[in-house]
């Protein structure tokens, strides 16, 4: 029977720029029998942001300092994929995660106050995205 080859063909995330790109196929046959094909192709440039959202800890999170603030987050973006998510605590960057799971285990060593906790996800075409939540450290 005929052979059959899949429709849909795996971009390596390298390949990120805007631009005109050549695809080239070559199929051999038992015999090194070989057939090559090209098609030009051309990306259409990654505008959207990606999407971010902390899942935990609530908005208005109570902690001790001492305590481990369990920092949950899930990003997404659908055209490209993302580089990474940042965790910060006020201007403070706590943490880069390349991949999912998007989680830090973060020990609160603040003096009492309110801060602001910030999830940032850059996806691979540099568009950023950020959720925060606010967390009171109580003495």
């Amino acid at each position: 029977g005929a052979a059959r080859y899949p429709r849909h063909a795996r971009v390596p995330r390298s390949l990120e720029e805007g631009g005109t790109h050549t695809l080239s196929v070559t199929l051999t046959d038992q015999y090194y029998n070989a057939v090559t094909k090209e098609v030009k192709f051309r990306f259409g440039k990654d505008e959207a942001a990606p999407t971010v959202r902390i899942l935990s800890p609530r908005d208005g999170a109570i902690v001790r300092r001492g305590e481990v603030l369990r920092i949950r987050a899930e990003a997404e973006d659908r055209e490209g994929g993302v580089k990474h998510v940042q965790f910060f605590l006020g201007e403070t960057l706590l943490s880069t995660k390349p991949q999912d799971p998007y989680k830090l285990d973060y020990t609160v060593n603040e003096g009492p106050g309110t801060y602001v906790l910030r999830a940032t996800a850059i996806d691979l075409a540099k568009n950023p995205s950020e959720d925060t939540v606010t967390i009171i450290v109580e003495p």
